[in-house]
């Protein structure tokens, strides 16, 4: 999670003081990108026993690797997410002062 702070706030450090919409904006940021990984894997669980995909998938995978798939896709999202804000957020201090 800090690793997404450190991020967001390289790509928005214009405020002085915790009071400043631009701390606000980088905290909300920093607390809604988490929530929403994690959350991902109930909306592709519902979206997948809508489609009546999840026999397909527990036939495949089995009983254990299903349970497992849905287990880690909020981690495993998460990972992704802060290695690509971790990425933005490099491209962001190496550019120029303007």
């Amino acid at each position: 999670m800090s690793i997404k702070q450190s991020t967001v706030t390289a790509n928005n450090p214009d405020y002085e003081d915790t009071k400043s919409p631009a701390h606000q904006a980088n905290i909300m940021t920093s607390i809604m990108v988490p929530m929403f990984a994690m959350m991902s894997s109930i909306m592709v669980l519902v979206v997948i026993t809508i489609l009546d995909l999840d026999m397909v998938l527990e036939l495949i995978l089995g009983s254990t690797g299903f349970e497992l798939l849905f287990a880690l896709w909020g981690p495993v999202i998460t990972v992704i997410a802060g290695i690509s804000f971790l990425w933005l957020g490099v491209r962001s201090l190496s550019k120029p002062a303007v």
